[in-house]
């Protein structure tokens, strides 16, 4: 991430970190939340807010801790429920809820889901994956014409080596799959 690069002893507010660390995919800001809250206490909010599939055993690029079996895991279910979570604010305070949310619809890396839908489409989301191992995803919530929220979620594995390109063949998919869901959802409105 782009935070390694700023000078020692910069001043960040908690939000500044959040923010890079969703914005810009910035894994030092993630490191940065990791180490601040605790990975205990982060696998308590997992488990409080019931996402059985998501475990955070070590922080971002220790590959020495992967190698020795700690691994970072979700699933498109649990990704789901914790958007559910920011749009009803059943568990989680509303204003930090609503500031999560904004702070989504501010990401930087437009070629995932919103690549095919007009500029101004509001969409809250995560685009991401890790080329070496041959994963991307963008999972979100796409906002309809009568701001009615629409989940989400593709997550795209390179199962076979012989994909060339693999990266842009992801986006490509993800993002029509997007635009598909968005007409479909028109379409339903309109009849």
């Amino acid at each position: 991430g782009i935070l390694r690069d700023f000078h020692e002893g910069i001043e960040l507010t908690l939000e500044d970190i959040v923010r890079m660390n969703i914005v810009l995919s910035d894994d030092t800001a993630a490191n940065i939340l990791l180490k601040m809250f605790g990975l205990e206490s982060v696998q308590q909010v997992i488990k409080e807010l019931n996402l059985p599939n998501t475990r955070f055993d070590r922080i971002m690029n220790d590959y020495q801790g992967a190698r020795e079996g700690r691994e970072n895991y979700t699933s498109c279910r649990d990704v789901a429920n914790y958007y559910k979570e920011l749009l009803k604010a059943e568990r989680l305070p509303k204003e930090l809820c609503d500031k999560m949310l904004e702070i989504f619809t501010q990401q930087r890396y437009t070629y995932g889901l919103p690549a095919l839908l007009d500029e101004d489409q509001l969409i809250a989301h995560k685009t991401g994956g890790i080329t070496e191992f041959g994963t991307m995803h963008d999972l979100g919530i796409i906002y309809d014409m009568d701001n009615k929220p629409m989940l989400i979620c593709c997550v795209m594995t390179q199962f076979d080596e012989g994909i060339p390109r693999f990266q842009p063949f992801a986006l490509d998919i993800i993002s029509n799959v997007a635009w598909i869901a968005y007409e479909e959802a028109v379409e339903q409105k309109v009849e």
